[in-house]
C-alpha cells in the first residue's frame, strides 16, 4: 500500500508551535515552502511522486490552520 510506504518515511514524532490568535502558525507555510523546493529538485520519477503527496499533504493541513485562523478572526 502506498500510503503506508510512504507515512512510514515521514517522521512519526509529535510536533509543538505557537501562533498569533487568529494566524496560521508559520510552521505549516514553512513545510509547504520546504517541501516545494524538494519536489523542484527531485530527478527520480518515483521519489517526485513521494515529495508531490508531502507535498499535498502539507498543504491541506495548511489550509486546515487557515480556515482556523479566519474562524477565529470572525470571517
Amino acid at each position: 500500500d502506498q500510503t503506508a510506504f510512504r507515512s512510514a518515511l515521514t517522521s512519526q514524532r509529535p510536533d509543538a508551535w505557537s501562533s498569533v490568535r487568529g494566524e496560521a502558525p508559520s510552521v505549516f507555510t514553512s513545510a509547504v515552502a520546504n517541501l516545494e523546493r524538494h519536489l523542484e529538485a527531485e530527478q527520480d520519477l518515483e521519489l517526485r511522486a513521494y515529495w508531490d503527496w508531502r507535498l499535498e499533504s502539507a498543504r491541506a493541513e495548511l489550509r486546515e490552520w487557515q480556515e482556523r485562523a479566519r474562524e477565529e478572526r470572525g470571517e
